[in-house]
């Protein structure tokens, strides 16, 4: 229990020191249209062979092909 010297007592801040919350736009709306039928994988100059390989998307065999393919476009679209 708190004696009244204790006692928290609210402040009241200026209009300008207040926060307010911006969100920004849905970012799944900015996302490019995904294929349900992904092509096959075609190399870029970032994204290689090589380096989907080290990636070892499907290494236990749990994906199907189509998963695989699809996790491909995901990754070709987002790359910078």
């Amino acid at each position: 229990y708190k004696s009244v010297q204790q006692k928290v007592r609210p402040v009241s801040y200026p209009e300008d020191a207040h926060v307010t919350r911006q969100f920004p736009e849905d970012p799944l709306l900015t996302l490019p249209h995904l294929s349900p039928n992904p092509p096959d994988f075609v190399p870029t100059e970032r994204l290689t062979e090589e380096r989907l390989k080290v990636l070892r998307i499907n290494e236990e065999g749990f994906l199907q092909p189509e998963e695989v393919k699809l996790f491909e476009q995901v990754f070709r679209n987002v790359q910078m």
